[in-house]
């Protein structure tokens, strides 16, 4: 995602504003170092020197952050209501107020998913605290700050891949904002336990032994949440022994800071989940217990929810299926509560009715219980995309680089293949029986794409579904008409899209044949007017020059769908694809030129094609001196059209 510079309008508060904002920082930097009382001694001074009511309420948004570190929800609620009364009376959008504004949005995001478990309360706050800094200009670390919440949120919601769309996109506007180094590991333990939630415990891995080398660095509440999500890490993997050894450790990070009370409790009952499948019962009681304490003081439902369910699973566990009835009989009960939590309660009373034998419960339960992990493996193979290019990453690129974002729109791609996919197979049901035989080598071409090698994944994305949709099409309704159906062009073009699949990189000379392929379907579709021309210079020498795979399809791609498709209907118009391949300095440049109508408003949008391309040339660009560059812009006047080109350097080794 690219991050918007936001912008305020000129205002002659805004030294006043900067220079507090700055006081206001290094407050929030104590409170992260756990100096609470200078912070708290600060936010009082704050309070009492302010000059007007907007500053006033710009210092308590301050504090509500000192009530959030102190997990103290009561506070936090009163807080919010007086800063949105205030608002409310004061509706005029001055600057300070609009930074008010912006962060109780934050507040009250933050308020309703951590401290009341309503994940999707919060993302409607969150969403809009976004929307009100997008008048602000400064508030790049809040805005940081609230594109990471949203990632947690969606987490919490149990939308995994959403969340992990979300956490690389704050990673991107981290390292394009130059954030701080905590912000970076911050979001990057995010990305780990969104890993961790869906289950993908082999790049779960990969993020987790990166951070362990940067745990010595790692700030009290990092090291924290590093233990307890990465002993979640262990708990999946069924590693008992290390998960407990991990949830330890967080433990006593907290234990004793009564400012980390809620970290502390967590941790406890963490670690009850694992004394229950060590088949330790009474350490198991004794977490429960404690923690169950601080939830009822504090009222945070969440974890009292999660604690009734630890007690049925230590009754079953001591074989006392009366007290386990029982506990259920009086469990809390709450329909809003998180995916994995109602999961593990439902698992609970599966067994209890089981032993009970209360069979029909019991079964009825089990429905329920494989309808949501049905769901849960439907997130996890969306996901899976989104993990593709981690592989080729270490912890340097991921800490650096931006690219790691745009691997976000690979989960959205495939949710639209998979539809169309679905789409396809329906149509040809429906429409003619005699496609049947040769519509399910396609659909078991697609599956084995899907299922044999991920790689294939990268370049099956990059071919628009709808294209090969259409194409299947026309051929069926040229068969109605009685004119010859042909398929052999585009059959070509699958296997040719399937050998490419293997390889990162490929020939320039196959990547021409592939788009002579492509060309000779969409070519039909412009008319018998339609024109495609290569001017290869003398000297090139195609099969020994290399490219990414499938770069020039897409600039062939996009001038035909957003170029030439917009003036085929025009009299007196010959639609013109032009490929001109020459030398120049010390590589070789390829042009994509197309005489259509243009780039609009819209059409200037980077597309998830050019996304693509973009992220694969960051990739390899980092371990070349001369850089691949390519870009995309209007012919001069008075041609129309547009221009695609990329540079590609002699000797460019495309090794990751």
């Amino acid at each position: 995602m690219t991050v918007i510079m936001l912008t305020s309008c000129n205002d002659n508060r805004q030294g006043q504003l900067e220079q507090t904002n700055r006081q206001r920082q290094a407050v929030e930097d104590s409170i992260q170092l756990g100096n609470m009382k200078y912070a708290l001694t600060t936010i009082d001074s704050g309070l009492t020197a302010a000059k007007d009511s907007d500053m006033y309420y710009l210092w308590l948004c301050t504090k509500n952050k000192a009530n959030y570190w102190g997990m103290d929800g009561k506070a936090m609620l009163a807080t919010n209501k007086r800063i949105s009364d205030y608002l409310k009376r004061n509706p005029d959008s001055t600057l300070i107020r609009q930074w008010v504004k912006a962060e109780c949005l934050m507040s009250q995001s933050v308020f309703h998913t951590a401290i009341m478990g309503r994940p999707d309360s919060g993302l409607v706050y969150n969403a809009k605290a976004l929307k009100a800094m997008r008048y602000l200009k400064g508030c790049d670390n809040n805005l940081v700050i609230t594109l990471t919440n949203r990632a947690f949120f969606y987490k919490q919601y149990g939308q995994f891949d959403y969340s992990a769309d979300a956490y690389l996109n704050a990673l991107n506007a981290a390292d394009s904002l130059h954030s701080s180094y905590h912000s970076r590991i911050a979001i990057m333990l995010g990305i780990a336990s969104v890993y961790n939630a869906m289950q993908d415990l082999e790049n779960a891995n990969i993020w987790w032994k990166q951070l362990e080398r940067e745990l010595p660095k790692m700030k009290d509440r990092d090291k924290y949440i590093f233990y307890n999500d990465r002993g979640n890490y262990y708990y999946f993997a069924k590693d008992y022994p290390n998960a407990k050894r991990c949830f330890e450790s967080a433990a006593n990070i907290t234990k004793g800071d009564p400012q980390k009370e809620w970290d502390y409790y967590t941790a406890q009952a963490n670690l009850a989940e694992i004394y229950i499948c060590l088949g330790d019962a009474d350490k198991a009681t004794k977490a429960v217990d404690e923690m169950e304490t601080f939830c009822s003081k504090v009222g945070f439902d969440m974890l009292l929810y999660y604690a009734d369910t630890e007690r049925i699973k230590i009754a079953l566990l001591r074989g006392d299926k009366a007290e386990a009835a029982k506990i259920l009989a009086k469990a809390r009960i709450d329909e809003n509560m998180m995916l994995e939590q109602r999961l593990m309660r439902m698992k609970a009373e599966k067994s209890v009715y089981s032993i009970t034998g209360q069979y029909a419960k019991a079964f009825n339960i089990q429905e329920d219980i494989q309808h949501i992990d049905d769901s849960i493996r439907a997130a996890n193979i969306k996901m899976r995309m989104s993990a593709n290019m981690l592989k080729y990453s270490h912890d340097k690129r991921i800490m650096q680089q931006q690219r790691e974002i745009e691997k976000k729109e690979m989960a959205s791609v495939i949710a639209w293949i998979i539809c169309a996919v679905a789409i396809m197979g329906v149509a040809l049901l429906t429409l003619i029986m005699i496609m049947r035989r040769r519509k399910q080598k396609i659909r078991d071409l697609i599956m084995r794409q899907k299922l044999v090698d991920q790689k294939m994944e990268n370049v099956r994305n990059r071919i628009s579904p709808h294209f090969i949709f259409n194409a299947l099409n026309h051929e069926m309704l040229s068969q109605m008409k009685g004119q010859e159906v042909d398929f052999s062009q585009l059959t070509q073009l699958l296997r040719r899209g399937l050998d490419m699949a293997e390889h990162l990189h490929t020939s320039l000379a196959d990547e021409l044949q592939f788009i002579d392929y492509y060309v000779s379907i969409e070519g039909r579709k412009l008319g018998p007017k339609f024109q495609y021309v290569k001017d290869i210079a003398e000297g090139v020498d195609v099969a020994n020059i290399s490219l990414p795979t499938m770069t020039i399809q897409l600039f062939v791609e996009n001038a035909i769908k957003h170029g030439l498709r917009r003036i085929v209907a025009l009299p007196n118009v010959t639609p013109i694809l032009t490929i001109k391949v020459q030398r120049k300095d010390n590589g070789v440049i390829i042009r994509v030129v197309d005489n259509g109508s243009g780039m609009d408003h819209i059409s200037t949008n980077e597309n998830t094609g050019m996304r693509t391309i973009r992220q694969t040339i960051q990739i390899l660009n980092d371990h070349n001196h001369e850089k691949i560059t390519f870009g995309i812009d209007n012919n001069p006047q008075p041609e129309s059209g547009c221009t695609s080109w990329i540079y590609l350097p002699d000797n460019y080794k495309y090794e990751i």
